[in-house]
Parts: C-alpha cells; structure tokens; sequence
C-alpha cells in the first residue's frame, strides 16, 4: 500500500504552549566561532515564480539589520516581473524550473553558488516568493547564532519509511538488473544498500556555509539529478504517491557525502500547513500537499509558528500591510501582543464587517 507523502507536524495536539528559541545541541561541520567573531551574513535566497510577493514588508523587516548582515538572492522563473529595487538587484542568471522535478533542486544549488561567491554569508536561507518573516530579524540572526549545523525540517519516521518503501517498489527493477550504470548504480546504493539513504524533509532549509560549499562546488550533481529523474516520475510525484526531489534531495546529498557521522538540527523554520485544524487536520493526499493561502496575518499561524519555533510562514498574497507585521515583530517577545497584532490583521483584511469605533481602537494600537 503506497504510504502518505506528507510531512507529519513534529509537535503534538498536547503541546499547546508558545515557546521560545533555545539553543539546540550541535556537532559536526558548521560555522566556525572566528567567523560569527568577525562578523558574517546571512544570505537570503528567494526561489521564485515571478516577482517576490509583499516586497515592502520585507523591505521593512530589513530596517532592522545593519548593513553588511545580510545579502539577497533572488532565482525567477520569470525574472522580468521583478521591479522592486530590493529585489531586482538581487536577480540571478535562472535556470529552467518545472513543478515536481529536479530542476528545482537544480534552482537551489544555482543560489548557493551565487551566494558562496561572498565569503561573509555563513548562513543561507531558502525562501520562496510566499514568504514572509514571523519574527524580527534580530531574532532570525540570533536565533542562526546559536547554531553551528544546518536546519531541517525533517519529517516523522512514518513518512520516511513509506518514502523509502514506495521508492524500492518503484525502482525494483532497476537495481536488480545487470549491468547497471552510474546512476542505477547510486539508486541501488540509496534504496537497498543504505536503510537510512533516502532522507524526507521540507524543501525549506537553511544551512551553513561549510554545506553550502558541497553542494555548489559538486562534480557529481548529473548523476544524482539523472537518480532522481528515474526515482521520482512527475506522475507519481502529482498523484502524491512519492514526494517531489527537492524534498528527498539535500540532506541526503549530504549525508552521503560527508558521512553517516552528518550531522543536522531538525526544526520547522518555514511554517506551512494545508488548513488552519492544523493539529486535527483531515485533509486528502492532494489538497496537503499544497500549504494554504492567506490574505492576511492571522493568529492560528503566529500559535503554530511560536509552537515550532518557526522564523518565517507561507504562503500568503500579495497585498499584505508591512505596518500589521511590523506589529508582530515588536511584540515577539510577548506572545498575547503577538496574537493580538495577527487578529487585527486578520479583521482589517475585511473592513466591511468593522464599525467605526473597531476600526479607530485597532489603528491606535497599530
């Protein structure tokens, strides 16, 4: 029976209280003490269709930063939407992306190879057009700070079984036969030689420099793009059977490159869910693959987000307010403000249904 593809949220229903950052335990290749001493960046790399939605709110999140703390990078698919200066000095030459294929993994290793270019940027950060930052960037930074090994979100234990059973079914008859080439070859090796070679995770990822660094400066990247063709059909990957490559591919590039001694932390930075029940959620195989769309900030995201200890959620249109958000940033440290900021939000997104004096109470505490 082919398993579920989705990703199970790594909190229980129980867990209902809002927590805050904490140092994780860490080992392995990371940053090193003498670059954070030196002072280092971090490098935001947006993947994109068109033009990066609510550009002024990230413009506003970044008033935070001093200069020289960050760099922007943006990969489009269609580059000429782009017109926001913050972003469309940031573009980058593209490379051809298609849906559920390996061209988007290909998309991400085009943004670390731009970003490695710097050596300030020690921490490089996966983000999408539907993105926005759920904390200030100050606490993004210190939060990045704290850690010296990249940040996963790594699915439960149930998916990655069902992942790994599903693909050794539909690669059977690949690996048992003859005469295999280099790419049957490393098929063979992440599906029946290594238990543990296929690793599930969001696509969503931020890692440090030193694994930044293996996968841009790869020699072998053909043969595990040709791997992950033959794996993962676009068809299989629609009808949800399988997850698409850019889940399954850079943990597990790097944990056979550098060893079953890698080494990661594994924590939701991106919240994302297909509804709002997040923790009773019974949505179908299709629609949970496709995160919700929200029109504005709203508490149950800020609840979710706090509980995973999250920096940033997706998705959400165009249109939002940088002054509602900015709200949420000031308030981090106080998450009843926090809720609060995010129900204003959510109640300004449908003014018709706000009289006078609700509209007046929430602009003065906005």
């Amino acid at each position: 029976m082919v398993g579920d593809a989705r990703t199970e949220a790594a909190f229980s229903s129980s867990d209902t209280e809002a927590v805050k950052c904490t140092p994780q335990e860490d080992g392995g290749q990371g940053v090193r003490e003498e670059d954070v001493e030196k002072g280092w960046s971090v490098a935001l790399m947006f993947l994109t269709v068109g033009a990066v939605l609510n550009s002024d709110v990230w413009a506003s999140w970044l008033k935070d930063a001093n200069k020289g703390e960050y760099n922007i990078y943006v990969h489009s698919k269609r580059p000429e939407e782009t017109t926001f200066p913050l972003f469309k000095d940031a573009l980058i030459e593209p490379v051809k992306t298609k849906w559920g294929t390996i061209s988007l993994v290909d998309a991400h290793v085009t943004l670390l190879r731009a970003a490695c270019k710097n050596p300030r940027n020690r921490w490089f950060l996966l983000l999408s057009d539907s993105c926005l930052p759920v904390r200030s960037f100050r606490h993004v930074r210190e939060v990045l700070s704290e850690h010296k090994t990249s940040i996963f979100d790594m699915a439960s234990k149930q998916v990655h079984n069902d992942q790994r059973e599903n693909i050794k079914k539909f690669t059977e008859d690949i690996v048992n036969g003859p005469n295999l080439t280099e790419t049957e070859k490393l098929i063979k090796k992440l599906v029946v030689d290594d238990p543990c070679g296929i690793q599930v995770h969001s696509q969503w990822c931020c890692l440090v420099r030193a694994d930044a660094e293996t996968l841009s400066n790869a020699d072998d990247l053909a043969v595990w793009y040709d791997a992950y063709k033959t794996m993962l059909p676009l068809d299989l990957v629609k009808r949800s059977f399988l997850l698409a490559p850019d889940e399954l591919f850079i943990h597990t590039y790097l944990r056979q490159h550098v060893g079953k001694q890698y080494r990661a932390n594994a924590r939701m930075t991106t919240f994302a869910h297909c509804c709002l029940e997040v923790d009773s959620c019974q949505c179908s195989l299709q629609r949970a693959s496709h995160p919700l769309t929200l029109g504005s900030m709203h508490p149950v995201v800020v609840f979710q987000s706090l509980k995973r200890q999250s920096l940033f959620a997706r998705k959400f249109a165009a249109g939002q307010t940088p002054e509602h958000w900015e709200a949420v940033w000031r308030s981090e440290n106080e998450p009843a403000n926090m809720f609060a900021a995010a129900q204003m939000s959510l109640q300004l997104a449908s003014p018709d249904r706000l009289t006078d004096r609700q509209k007046l109470a929430i602009a003065y505490k906005l």
